[in-house]
């Protein structure tokens, strides 16, 4: 036998004997061992699906803080220089 069909059958015992193994262990969980399991699942994905969304949402604030300074800052920045252009009128 070539060494390809020697892998590939090496691969589907060892495949088939993890597999087996993995169903024996799963068949002796009920119904609510299941249920519960499912449930522990939806919830930490739901963690994780809000916890992507905070950081999106805080990342969004953050920019528009810092967008809302810069527009205060230009804004500042001109009522100071109308008040100055306002004084060298008068001098």
């Amino acid at each position: 036998m070539s060494d390809k069909a020697s892998t590939i059958t090496q691969l589907a015992s060892t495949t088939t004997y993890t597999m087996s193994a993995v169903s024996a262990g799963l068949a002796t969980l009920s119904f609510n061992q299941w249920m519960m399991l499912l449930s522990l699942a939806i919830a930490i994905a739901t963690f994780f699906v809000n916890l992507y969304f905070k950081r999106k949402e805080d990342k969004r604030a953050i920019k528009q803080a810092i967008s809302d300074a810069k527009i205060k800052d230009f804004i500042l920045a001109q009522a100071i220089q109308q008040q100055a252009d306002r004084q060298n009128e008068t001098q």
